[in-house]
């Protein structure tokens, strides 16, 4: 386990489910001479998100739709079913609170949120 503040990538393939602003344990996987260190994360120990700001975006005769976050640094949609959708129509600013935060390539759920119009 690594517990320096130093910088360490962390690819695509070994983040495990973690996104910015998480707390999480991680290995090094390699320390090269004069470039920076490389790791894995292993476990997430809090989640450091729980609401997520986005655009509503909803295909007619759908029965879910999606937020696209406003944080760049959030890699995936939020998958939203339309009887959790609270009257929101494509194109509305809504704020959503996470219930489950997607499993390697399975979209992040939202428990509850509040639309306002754009």
């Amino acid at each position: 386990m690594y517990s320096g503040s130093a910088d360490v990538f962390i690819g695509e393939d070994d983040i495990c489910g973690a996104f910015d602003g998480d707390h999480v344990e991680i290995v090094l996987t390699k320390e090269p001479e004069g470039r920076s260190r490389e790791g894995k994360i292993v476990k997430i120990l809090e989640r450091g998100l729980s609401k997520v700001v986005g655009l509503y975006r909803m295909k007619p005769g759908k029965k879910f739709g999606f937020v696209i976050p406003d944080n760049q640094r959030l890699d995936q949609d939020i998958f939203v079913p339309v009887e959790k959708s609270r009257g929101a129509v494509d194109g509305h600013k809504v704020v959503v609170e996470l219930t489950s935060y997607g499993e390697n390539g399975k979209n992040r759920k939202e428990r509850s949120w509040r639309s306002s119009d754009i």
